[in-house]
């Protein structure tokens, strides 16, 4: 592929996207966030379920 996407890729990221992902989304099951928002999801997460080390 050599950095270049065909149509047929194309059409493999937008069929994915569309019959994998939206029913996810869509549900509930998979959220949609930008790295600062996944960050500071992750360190509230970490302060609640990992000890301080002694």
């Amino acid at each position: 592929m050599q950095g270049r996407l065909t149509q047929a890729d194309l059409d493999y990221y937008d069929d994915m996207l569309t019959n994998l992902i939206d029913p996810l989304v869509a549900s509930g099951h998979v959220q949609w966030a930008t790295i600062d928002e996944m960050h500071s999801v992750f360190e509230a997460w970490e302060i609640v379920n990992c000890p301080a080390a002694p």
